[in-house]
């Protein structure tokens, strides 16, 4: 959408390229078209830069972009708890609801450490087609109470 506007428009534009946009939806000639007019192309890691620098050819050049998700903690000052009652680890996981990220081998984990006798609890947020599964994988397992 943005090629076509800045092609009507001349506006620049950048875009940023995940999973979907790079290995799946979009075709490649059309990906080195978007990155030839573009002023800037953003991914998230090191190896999708490089799989779009093969795939884009020269038009990447100089255009491609990796900014990682996450905080450099570095950055915070913190001030950690430091009473041995401070509660079990939290791990915590943010997404989408769907295979690819993993979520049901987090829950087997967390059944091992249960099984382990690891203090701990785990935080899902996130909806999406695997809701129930999940839901009742975490009963199955009777991990109810850390999940």
């Amino acid at each position: 959408m943005a090629m076509f506007t800045h092609e009507l428009t001349d506006i620049p534009y950048t875009f940023t390229a995940h999973a979907k946009d790079i290995y799946v939806e979009t075709p490649p000639e059309l990906l080195r078209a978007e990155a030839q007019q573009a002023q800037a192309v953003i991914t998230c890691t090191e190896y999708n830069r490089q799989y779009l620098s093969t795939q884009i050819g020269p038009a990447s050049d100089g255009k491609l972009h990796c900014i990682y998700h996450g905080l450099d903690l570095s950055q915070f000052q913190f001030a950690w708890p430091r009473v041995s009652d401070a509660g079990p680890p939290v791990i915590l996981s943010v997404a989408r609801l769907v295979e690819k990220k993993g979520l049901s081998d987090l829950i087997v984990a967390a059944d091992i450490l249960r099984r382990r006798g690891r203090r701990f609890q785990v935080e899902i947020i996130g909806n999406g087609p695997l809701r129930q599964a999940l839901e009742a994988q975490v009963m199955q397992l009777g991990l109810s109470d850390r999940v």
